[in-house]
């Protein structure tokens, strides 16, 4: 991945693993705590007075991806303290819960927006509040809503929101793009031109949630020619179409 200071260049490492400034104010753990603390508080909605009935018991459900983002910042204790009484897998057999609010954590893909409109449709919860790893593009949501208003069932989703979470903050001053294998797959000399194309525009979106989190542009420096020069090029155009009216954690 990229890390940038005014001394470093950027470099890419065998797993994905960047430590980004040290100074104690620019913590990606806290921030990253903070911004989950209030997609749990649903995002300051209706809901979250302090005697709200969402407030004492929420539902979460998540993926492998976002599971792995909270997982090292939340033990089961902290999230029980925020309300959440339970936390399920997107793809688990889940029973309906029809008086309880749901927060949705889910990476913005094929799979998890049919599995959200089944949801929708068996109207397992009371309301569903869709929070997407990372920006969802157009068609996916065009999808979520052909898929909600095919089945009568628009109204089980509260809000839908983007929240630029896709890293995992391991210390104040280190994160992980959770990408396993990457060193492996760079050097690999059977790497077709799609795959490393895939690789390089993961490593993009995810160091755009880093951005978000840190609430900071960085200085992408890069040496011409290879995949360092390829990454810069993707994040920096990414950096440029994202800093505008839609940035982390609005309503769609």
């Amino acid at each position: 991945c990229v890390t940038s200071t005014s001394r470093t260049r950027p470099r890419l490492s065998s797993e994905a693993l960047c430590r980004p400034f040290t100074m104690t104010h620019f913590s990606i753990r806290d921030r990253e705590i903070r911004l989950i603390d209030q997609m749990i508080g649903l995002n300051g909605n209706e809901f979250s007075t302090p005697d709200s009935f969402a407030d004492q018991w929420k539902i979460l459900v998540y993926d492998n991806d976002s599971r792995d983002v909270i997982s090292p910042l939340m033990n089961v204790g902290t999230l029980r303290q925020k309300g959440i009484t339970l936390h399920l897998l997107l793809h688990s057999d889940r029973e309906q819960v029809a008086d309880a609010p749901a927060i949705y954590f889910i990476r913005p893909t094929e799979e998890n927006i049919n599995r959200v409109i089944e949801d929708c449709r068996g109207n397992l919860y009371r309301h569903i509040y869709l929070n997407f790893l990372t920006r969802i593009e157009r068609p996916l949501l065009e999808k979520l809503a052909q898929g909600v208003a095919s089945t009568n069932s628009v109204d089980m989703i509260a809000k839908i929101m983007d929240q630029y979470l896709d890293c995992v903050a391991l210390e104040p001053s280190l994160f992980s793009l959770n990408i396993p294998k990457s060193f492996v797959a760079y050097n690999a000399k059977n790497m077709q031109e799609a795959q490393i194309k895939s690789y390089i525009s993961k490593l993009s979106h995810s160091l755009l949630s880093t951005m978000r989190v840190l609430n900071n542009i960085p200085i992408i420096r890069a040496p011409t020619g290879g995949a360092a020069e390829m990454l810069a090029n993707e994040f920096g155009g990414l950096m440029r179409e994202n800093l505008g009216p839609r940035g982390a954690a609005q309503p769609l």
